[in-house]
């Protein structure tokens, strides 16, 4: 995980890559805007891990519990409709 929310996606072939880069640039995800790169071949975007498993574990499940109640929200939207 990368706190400034860096996301390195690898791709079989170039057009693939590029496919993505097209879709996905400007696009809105967890209400952040997304600027999508290629990868210069030179930024470490690693960052050491700094969590300890049960850190990282309460990270996960609040997470989990996020996505569900959205999903919950979803499904008692859809059957308003």
């Amino acid at each position: 995980m990368n706190p400034q929310g860096i996301v390195m996606i690898k791709f079989k072939t170039d057009d693939a890559a590029a496919k993505c880069l097209e879709v996905m640039e400007g696009r809105y995800f967890g209400g952040r805007r997304v600027s999508a790169h290629m990868w210069d071949g030179i930024a470490n975007y690693h960052v050491k891990k700094t969590e300890t498993a049960e850190e990282q574990q309460a990270r996960l499940e609040k997470f989990a519990a996020q996505i569900e109640g959205k999903q919950a929200d979803v499904a008692k939207t859809t059957e308003d409709l």
